[in-house]
């Protein structure tokens, strides 16, 4: 299988690698596929760890005792119930959420549990008073250590058993509701129903007896009371009494005295009187008016018309009034019949105003009558005023006696009834709270839950198998797959080699870390091994050609016009470490290259170890050290091929001298790569491992592209991000990373 990846130039290296891991982590989250293979590789190591734990879980539950728990319900009910008009002594539990979470308190509190614990005899023989295997250990251990504790006595073992039933008891509210739920744990199912029907039994009994305890009590207080109050209530009535005889105090009903009547019959009668004087008064006055004004203003006199002497002169007087008119305007006003009918109406005027006369002088008399009543009565008035002026502060004492007497004679009434009351309330009380569903014996026990418990297990052990398998994942050398690259490093993947044996690969050649390779025609084979392998270098000489377009050549090496350009491109093929099989990988690119046409020139430049110089039997012959020392043209070395048509240029004689590294140094290598470019299509260079010496790293500035060999589950993560650190301080281009000496068949399990 062959995996193949185009390479995408980047400015910087070192923040394309950053981007590439942040952007992996991301992916690897979503990539089902990845963990598909990652589940499909590890799933024994998850299977057996998920299977040791749910083992594990159902050996330990299988010895862990059972427990079943019992649950009664209760219901308490806030509404007060009306037997009787009174209220009740001890008031009822209330309906607010803290009234009722205050009963699960109750509940749980150390007296009930006191009365189930000796009702049912818990404390004599039972689970509550056993000592568990822990404690008899623990007491064993100490007395081998010589600091046994004396056995406990009965107080400390009733606070024990106390404390062991409060762990097993579990009172809760059921939601928002006035449901309480009374569970108790046993590992007996019809000891932990008893448990729990006793427990609401001794509640509901608590709540009777305590209410039929407040309405004795309150009766027997208020017993005592009575006697006191029928004292005082006779000493109040007959202080009252007595008051009312010493001070001549006559009561006549409705809290009024005999001289409160005759201070208001007074009152009224000079109300009477006065009003009947200003009458008086008036007509008096009006009569007055009408003596002054003659005969005429007398008309208007009511006594006066209504006397029949004053109508009968003044109808007299108006007959001769109209004669006297007559006599006037027929005979003038000096005849003498006009002075006798003058003399006529004068004399009924006098008679007129003398009867008037009379009956002003009535009214005067009976002004004068309603004026000496009024100031009778005004007097006598005063002196009544004065009697009660007299007479008040023992009133306002007589009111404080009668309050008295009357406060003390309602307190009597009221604890008169309420002692009835109360006395009937002790055979009228009961419990606010009723059983709503009694415990029963549970068929299942509650504890261990087995189903979930394995369940859990089975969960918990799939986790740890997965981190296991993470684990042993993280810990695996090497890279195995192309996420691995792409993802973790951030670094395209050029392609994958498959492992060829050394004997087929190289059979009459030289050898490279046991993937090894030769020059010349060998490096064609026949074999179906070796030829996946030709078939791959093939493959990954694809995405290395789209590199070339960038110096101005097309896939297959030439320019536009369908000629070799003049400055050829170079390859660096390298690695991290020694015998990871870049030398074979570059050998048989460059055969590649130069079976699709190309012009290639095949450079030795590994100092090390110069694999490719002894595979190719020229150990002893001058090459690229020897011209660059000696400042001779490199080209004067090159070695021509016959059968593969690879130039190889070897790395030289100069390679022995102890200062042959510092040639690495000198601007002449570049130089002599620079001419190498004008003479052929591609110049493959094969240089020293980055990671064991400086003179790989030099090469890099030289290169054009560079291609990573990194040999497959072998080389450590670690070493080639510090081998791709390098790239990020060099100018040279990484086109990939080439995975070499595949397992096919395991890199199926990692796609």
């Amino acid at each position: 299988m062959v995996e193949h990846f185009y390479p995408v130039a980047h400015a910087d290296l070192s923040t394309r690698i950053d981007r590439g891991r942040s952007e992996g982590r991301a992916d690897a989250i979503v990539d089902l596929a990845a963990a598909r293979r990652f589940l499909a590789r590890r799933w024994w190591l998850i299977a057996g760890v998920a299977l040791l734990c749910v083992v594990t879980a159902g050996i330990v539950l299988s010895l862990v005792p059972k427990t079943y728990t019992a649950t009664a319900i209760l219901i308490v009910d806030p509404r007060t119930q009306k037997v009787a008009q009174s209220e009740v002594v001890l008031g009822g539990i209330g309906s607010d959420a803290a009234a009722v979470e205050s009963q699960v308190e109750i509940l749980e509190s150390s007296t009930l549990a006191k009365r189930v614990v000796a009702e049912l005899g818990l404390d004599r023989a039972g689970e509550l008073s056993e000592t568990s295997a822990i404690e008899r250990a623990a007491a064993g251990l100490r007395g081998l250590l010589g600091l046994a504790t004396p056995a406990p006595s009965a107080a400390e073992q009733r606070e024990r058993v106390l404390q062991r039933f409060g762990e097993r008891l579990r009172v809760r509210r059921r939601g928002l509701t006035y449901v309480l739920e009374i569970a108790y744990s046993s590992g007996s199912a019809e000891t932990a129903a008893q448990v729990a029907n006793a427990l609401a039994g001794a509640y509901l009994a608590d709540q009777q007896r305590q209410k039929q305890e407040a309405a004795r009590n309150a009766a027997g207080m208020l017993g005592g009371r009575l006697d006191e109050l029928r004292a005082r209530a006779r000493d109040t009535e007959r202080a009252v009494s007595t008051f009312k005889n010493q001070n001549g105090i006559v009561d006549l009903g409705s809290a009024q005295t005999l001289l409160d009547r005759e201070i208001a019959e007074q009152s009224q009668q000079l109300t009477q009187a006065q009003a009947r004087g200003a009458e008086a008064g008036a007509r008096y006055a009006q009569a007055r008016r009408a003596t002054a004004s003659g005969a005429e203003g007398g008309g208007t006199l009511a006594e006066a018309l209504q006397s029949s002497v004053v109508t009968n002169l003044r109808q007299q007087y108006a007959q001769l009034g109209a004669q006297l008119a007559d006599l006037r305007n027929n005979l003038g006003p000096r005849h003498p019949a006009v002075g006798a009918a003058e003399a006529q109406v004068r004399t009924v005027a006098g008679q007129i105003r003398t009867e008037i006369g009379r009956l002003a002088q009535g009214l005067r008399n009976e002004a004068e009558a309603a004026s000496a009543r009024e100031r009778t009565l005004t007097a006598s008035l005063e002196r009544l005023k004065k009697q009660a002026a007299q007479r008040g502060q023992a009133r306002v004492r007589l009111a404080e006696l009668e309050r008295e007497a009357q406060a003390s004679k309602v307190i009597l009434e009221q604890y008169l009834l309420r002692q009835k009351e109360t006395s009937e309330q002790q055979n009228l009380v009961g419990a606010e709270a009723r059983v709503l569903t009694p415990a029963a014996p549970p068929l299942r026990p509650s504890a261990p839950k087995t189903g979930l418990l394995l369940l859990v297990a089975l969960a918990g052990g799939l986790v740890l198998g997965l981190g296991a398998a993470a684990a042993a994942e993280a810990m695996e050398p090497g890279l195995r797959h192309a996420g691995a690259v792409e993802r973790g490093l951030g670094v395209p993947l050029l392609g994958t080699l498959p492992r060829v044996s050394a004997s087929r690969l190289a059979a009459g050649g030289g050898r490279d870390g046991g993937q090894g390779g030769s020059g010349h025609a060998r490096l064609i084979g026949d074999s179906r091994e070796h030829a996946r392998f030709d078939e791959a270098i093939r493959m990954l000489a694809l995405p290395l050609n789209a590199g070339a377009g960038a110096q101005g050549l097309d896939r297959s090496g030439l320019d536009q016009r369908g000629i070799a350009g003049r400055s050829g491109d170079t390859l660096l093929v390298t690695s991290a470490l020694p015998g990871e099989g870049k030398s074979t990988v570059a050998e048989h690119l460059a055969a590649a290259f130069a079976a699709q046409g190309r012009k290639v020139l095949l450079v030795d430049l590994d100092t090390r170890d110069a694999r490719l110089t002894r595979s190719r039997r020229a150990g002893q012959s001058p090459g690229l050290l020897d011209a660059l020392r000696n400042a001779s043209d490199p080209g004067n070395f090159v070695h021509h091929g016959t059968v593969d048509a690879i130039s190889f240029l070897p790395i030289g004689i100069a390679r022995d001298d102890p200062k042959a590294a510092e040639l690495f140094f000198s601007p002449a290598l570049g130089r002599a790569v620079a001419d190498l470019r004008r003479r052929f299509d591609l110049i493959v260079l094969d240089g020293s491992s980055l990671l064991r010496g400086v003179e790989g790293r030099l090469l890099l500035a030289h290169a054009d592209r560079t291609a990573l060999v990194v040999e497959w589950g072998r080389t450590s993560r670690d070493d080639v991000k510090a081998a791709l650190d390098l790239f990020g301080r060099a100018p040279g281009s990484l086109a990939g990373i080439i995975l070499n000496k595949v397992d096919r068949k395991a890199l199926r399990r990692y796609g």
